[in-house]
């Protein structure tokens, strides 16, 4: 049976408490909010952002890491979704086709289709 840790006691003004960094860097490492952090371990959110910054900046940073790696790895295993979102956002493709509308520098003039009442009678 896994224990859960149990939440830092709050104590008197301007004394510091005992963070567990592991915990911190857990949460952070999963996506949680330097919010969420601080409501489990009972403490106020100033204080994991001053106190733990570079925790949680090496711990999100990890987690981006690995989800490229499983992006890209579902990617080139056939996802043809994320194919085509790696493809926009990592090669600069996009969905735009540019249709060209001339013929040897001469520009193609189609008419306009008219109604069957705007077709002038002979």
């Amino acid at each position: 049976m896994t224990k859960t840790p149990t939440p830092a006691k709050r104590t008197r003004p301007g004394a510091q408490a005992t963070i567990d960094l592991k915990v911190v860097e857990g949460m952070a490492g999963v996506g949680a909010t330097n919010v969420e952090i601080a409501d489990f371990l009972g403490l106020n959110e100033g204080t994991i952002r001053k106190r733990c910054g570079d925790t949680l900046t090496k711990a999100r940073a990890s987690l981006k890491t690995r989800l490229r790696q499983a992006q890209l790895k579902a990617a080139l295993g056939g996802n043809p979704a994320l194919l085509i979102w790696l493809g926009k956002q990592m090669l600069g493709q996009s969905d735009q086709s540019k249709l060209d509308l001339t013929s040897a520098g001469h520009q193609i003039v189609t008419p306009p289709i008219l109604w069957s009442d705007q077709i002038p009678s002979e």
